[in-house]
């Protein structure tokens, strides 16, 4: 029930995630000369001497000076994009992770927790059925597929028939149970009297090193008892999408709240703080919950059939 993946699910999750890791890439190369060079802030003699971890591995190391880094952040670069086109697609989702693992530990001290998520997402590609629809691999595919010879093969209009069958995997357990108890120990560790008291959205909103101008706006003009009220609503949202993400039923309806759900409360996030990429990610990461009957209900949408609510999973 919860090992499958639906191909077209994993397809529009590595659109998604290739585009992040693009303006992700993009964010980062901007800042190359500080942080990656050999005459940085962080050199990487000095990290090799003195490493910030036991376990310690990262390309970067070997890409010291300015034309050699951004010999790396071009390497990089081809990954997430062969990522994002899907041509050799688990092949480059790997290569991603080799990549971005690589940046996060050339230097962990401008990094987050975040980061966490970018790491396991690619990685998590990189065993998904990733490259079956929506890509390159899936058009080459296709194309090998039907080799006309005649005049009557070249006649032949039939569509080829797109894969849609479910993949059975346990990477597809381990997506889904991981994103869910992110929200269970994102509410279980929130017990402190502030959250109890209501007042922690006041707060975090008052960090200035941390929150964009529209938190900035938002804190002015905001009444305190919204504030309150937005403090207990994230936590009961959060307590709620740990809820429905594992629902074994009717999860035609709550697969899809729980998309929205994640998608609305890290879209907020991203827009008002400075959470690095966690948020947009975790938005990403919602994307694999979608269930073949949401894409079968799209279809016929766009078919302009009749569209049936269906509860059945199969």
């Amino acid at each position: 029930r919860y090992a499958f993946v639906d191909p077209r699910t994993a397809g529009l999750f590595r659109l998604v995630l290739g585009l992040l890791l693009v303006l992700d890439l993009i964010r980062h190369a901007s800042y190359y000369d500080t942080y990656y060079t050999i005459t940085g802030v962080f050199p990487s003699d000095k990290h090799l001497w003195q490493p910030t971890s036991g376990h310690l591995f990262s390309l970067f190391h070997a890409f010291s000076t300015r034309g050699e880094v951004l010999v790396m952040f071009g390497l990089g670069l081809f990954a997430h994009l062969g990522l994002l086109l899907g041509y050799r697609s688990r092949l480059f989702a790997f290569l991603s992770f080799l990549f971005v693992t690589s940046r996060d530990s050339r230097i962990p001290l401008i990094e987050n927790g975040g980061y966490v998520v970018v790491n396991l997402l690619c990685l998590y590609a990189s065993l998904l059925p990733i490259g079956q629809r929506f890509s390159v691999d899936a058009w080459l595919r296709s194309w090998r597929a039907r080799r006309e010879r005649s005049v009557e093969e070249l006649s032949d209009r039939e569509p080829i028939r797109a894969p849609t069958a479910r993949v059975r995997t346990l990477v597809g357990l381990l997506v889904v149970f991981n994103v869910a108890f992110i929200y269970f120990f994102n509410v279980v560790n929130k017990t402190g009297h502030i959250w109890r008291a209501g007042d922690t959205v006041h707060y975090v909103l008052h960090i200035d090193r941390m929150v964009t101008g529209v938190a900035v706006l938002a804190r002015e003009i905001l009444p305190e008892p919204l504030m309150k009220a937005a403090d207990f609503g994230t936590l009961s949202l959060e307590a709620f999408l740990f809820v429905a993400i594992l629902w074994p039923s009717a999860r035609y309806y709550t697969r899809a709240l729980a998309v929205v759900g994640m998608i609305s409360l890290h879209a907020t996030f991203g827009v008002m703080m400075r959470l690095g990429p966690f948020s947009w990610f975790m938005c990403a990461w919602s994307l694999l919950l979608l269930l073949p009957v949401h894409w079968d209900e799209l279809g016929a949408r766009h078919r302009g059939e009749p569209v049936r609510l269906r509860l059945q999973e199969g």
